[in-house]
Formats: C-alpha cells, sequence, structure tokens
C-alpha cells in the first residue's frame, strides 16, 4: 500500500480499537470459520434483550446463524452460544437444506417483528438462494415462506416505497433486484460489478452506496460505489466511480500472508478482507468485516463516505 492510500484510508475510516471484534478465541462454539457480519439496533419492542446490539454472523458450513451482543458497537462482543435460527429447524418444515449462512435483517417496526434474510440450498433450486424468516425477539425465529425469495447472499435497502436488494448472480456478477414488499419474492433488475462476493448497502446524504468486494483481487478490498436507482419500471440503474475504502492493514488482519489473487469460497489465513456491512446508528456510520479471509470479524467507524 502506498503512503498516499495509506492516507486515503485514513481520510474514509478509523478502525476499532478493541479490534479483532470476533475471533474463534471467542467462544468455542463458533469454530474457526467467521464470517458475514451483520449488526442491528434492537428494537424498543423487544422485551428484556441480551443487549443493545446483536450481530448476527456465519460460519461457511453452519448449521445455524451465529449471535453476539454488545451495548455498544465497539462491543465488548459477548457470544450467545446457543445461535439462531438452526437449520434442522427449517429441514424438517420446508425444502432447504445442507447449510445456513449470510444473515442479513430487517426491523419492521409496524408489525414489531425482525426479519432475517438467509442463504442456503433448496430441493427446488440448482443453486444456494435466499430465504426469510421472522422473529418478535431477535432470538427465537420461525420460517416465513416455504420457497426461496431471491438469490444468495442478499442484503435489502428499503428505498421510496420501494425494496431493492443486492445479491450474488452465481459466481458471475452481483444482481440488483426488487419487489413491492420486503418479503419477496424479488424480480431481477440487472446484473453488475463482475466477480462480486459480497455487498451491503449504505446510505448517506439522499444517495445509496454498495460496500463490497470482488474475488480476484490481490488483494481483496472493501470498495464503495455510488448507485443510482429508479423507482419507476424497469428501474433503471447506474453505478459511479468506485474506490477502495479498506485494504489489508495489519498482521492479523492478513498483511502477512501471501499476496494472490483471491478465489471463490472459504479460505481462512489470506491476505483478503470481505463481507462488508455498515450499521447507521445515532448518527454514525460503522463498517463491519471479515478479516483475514474468514478469521474472525473487525469493525471500524466511517468517517466519510468519499
Amino acid at each position: 500500500m502506498t503512503r498516499h492510500e495509506q492516507q486515503r484510508e485514513a481520510d474514509l475510516l478509523e478502525r476499532f480499537p478493541e479490534n479483532p471484534l470476533i475471533t474463534p478465541a471467542s467462544d468455542d462454539s463458533i469454530g474457526t470459520n467467521i464470517n458475514g457480519p451483520s449488526v442491528v439496533r434492537i428494537p424498543s419492542f423487544v422485551q428484556k434483550p441480551l443487549a443493545q446490539y446483536y450481530m448476527y454472523f456465519a460460519h461457511h458450513s453452519g448449521q445455524h446463524i451465529r449471535l453476539a451482543y454488545a451495548d455498544q458497537p465497539r462491543g465488548p462482543w459477548q457470544i450467545y452460544r446457543p445461535g439462531v435460527l438452526p437449520l434442522s429447524q427449517l429441514e424438517a418444515i420446508s425444502g432447504f437444506y445442507g447449510h445456513i449462512a449470510s444473515p442479513d435483517i430487517y426491523v419492521n417496526e409496524e408489525q414489531n417483528k425482525i426479519f432475517m434474510y438467509f442463504h442456503a440450498l433448496h430441493h427446488d433450486r440448482p443453486d444456494q438462494c435466499s430465504g426469510i424468516a421472522v422473529s418478535e425477539d431477535g432470538l427465537n425465529f420461525r420460517l416465513y415462506h416455504q420457497q426461496p425469495i431471491n438469490k444468495f447472499y442478499m442484503r435489502l435497502l428499503p428505498w421510496k416505497g420501494l425494496y431493492f436488494a443486492i445479491s450474488k448472480n452465481d459466481n458471475i456478477s452481483g444482481r440488483l433486484s426488487v419487489c413491492k414488499t420486503p418479503y419477496g419474492p424479488f424480480e431481477k433488475v440487472c446484473d453488475l460489478i463482475p466477480n462480486m462476493r459480497h455487498a451491503a448497502w449504505l446510505v448517506a446524504h439522499d444517495q445509496p452506496y454498495l460496500l463490497y468486494t470482488v474475488v480476484g483481487e490481490c488483494p481483496e478490498c472493501i470498495s464503495i460505489v455510488p448507485l443510482s436507482l429508479s423507482v419507476q419500471p424497469p428501474y433503471p440503474c447506474e453505478l459511479g466511480p468506485s474506490t477502495i475504502i479498506a485494504r489489508p492493514h495489519c498482521g492479523w488482519e492478513g498483511l502477512d500472508y501471501p499476496l494472490c489473487p483471491s478465489r471463490f469460497g472459504a479460505q481462512n489465513d489470506v491476505n483478503q478482507l470481505r463481507d462488508p456491512f455498515a450499521l447507521q446508528d445515532n448518527g454514525q456510520d460503522y463498517l463491519y468485516y471479515a478479516y483475514a479471509g474468514e478469521n474472525g470479524i473487525a469493525g471500524a467507524r466511517l468517517r466519510a463516505v468519499l
């Protein structure tokens, strides 16, 4: 990384001094493959929550969704050992099977419900796909739809009366889709960002942005790009110029591992950052991400978008 790149990154974000936030040493129940954070402030309708913030995350071959909780976005984060939404619960009543991962959370204040999007395999689909579950407390989820509602690695954006989603079009690209409700099924709008791995939404100054990483980069880094969205069919969209906002910057983040192009699938101990997620809370923007491939989860405060 050049000195200019270091300064640019420092201008955009400030890593938490508490990092790393989640590691295999956090609790022996979570395993050594840690990825896909989704952080939410627990809404006031939840009675007696474990803490003010929940972090849902995953194992690449998980049999349930992992959960940590904290009273501050920086932590300290405690592990909820039972986890949530066990795959066995879904297998008993639907066609979902194999593994469960990639949680994304949508809070519906009007209904006093918390919805989780997840990915798994399904007997009616040839590839991985997204499903939706619902909870009143953020701990006990039940399946909302028997059938898949979208492609996998889905993240939701409520936007001007519609619900857009970014997901993964197999190992080809990202896919933008839309629905009139948050519950699906979602319809394709367009494909974008070739070789995209995971993406997340951030809204600043009434402008949606995508945070994402690209498979094959050397090293894999977190980038941000503005995306113009139309709410009129056929929902034309346009990407602006992208900017790298985070690279591996120290040994535990992956900087000391060999520099080589990233690849699809689970990896640990590599020179990569993955799986960005943005929490917007109390006027602050926070970035969470998987480090060294999928060794654990770290966080930062975003100083500015661009």
